[in-house]
């Protein structure tokens, strides 16, 4: 995959570096971590110390002891990045503060890619190429089975479903839903794997 990618940047020119840092602009951590390289942190140690504060931040249960432990964090801070968080990462608190993500029965924020997807990726790692093509369909797959798992919690089916404020805006009889067939990652890529399997000794017979 990264060598893939740094094709990839190698023939658009700069645009994908630009989108990545436009996605982890959007991310805390990440970004707070670049913030502090340009405030002139150059210290591994002190960056991680930073983070860390930033972690606990948003680990905290309720917003009183979050601004509790931000007004002490910010006594302590390099007052550049004290001033940028208050601006640039404050604001997000009601949106990912642990005790926000709770309520919706989330015990953490993550950036980590959904284990599925990374499962399917390592799987890619066995081949001595990956064509483009069948990692787009195979991950094309794994997003059809989760919007799959979507649809069917609408109407009370599988493993997930909707809370139950939200039940009485669907109904299975009246809206007469297709509900498509969840398919496990497994199976996902064993199907594709077979099927360039037998591409493969067509051409070469």
């Amino acid at each position: 995959m990264p060598s893939l990618l740094r094709k990839m940047e190698q023939e658009m020119g700069e645009k994908p570096s630009k989108i990545y840092r436009k996605v982890n602009e959007t991310i805390p951590c990440d970004n707070a971590k670049m913030q502090l390289r340009k405030f002139g942190f150059r210290s591994n140690v002190e960056v991680s110390e930073y983070l860390d504060d930033i972690r606990q931040l948003f680990s905290q249960l309720d917003n009183k002891k979050y601004n509790d432990l931000l007004l002490e964090f910010c006594t302590s801070w390099n007052k550049e990045f004290a001033n940028y968080f208050r601006k640039f990462i404050h604001k997000d608190v009601q949106r990912i503060g642990l005790w926000v993500i709770k309520k919706h029965g989330l015990t953490s924020a993550t950036k980590n890619r959904a284990e599925s997807i990374n499962a399917l990726l390592k799987r890619f790692v066995d081949w001595k190429e990956s064509p483009v093509d069948t990692m787009i369909l195979a991950l094309e797959g794994i997003s059809a089975s989760f919007y799959s798992e979507i649809l069917r919690g609408r109407y009370v089916r599988g493993n997930y479903h909707l809370h139950q404020d939200f039940t009485s805006l669907y109904d299975l009889e009246k809206d007469c839903p297709f509900l498509p067939e969840v398919r496990h990652e497994e199976e996902i890529f064993k199907s594709l794997k077979d099927a360039v399997g037998k591409a493969t000794e067509i051409v070469i017979s």
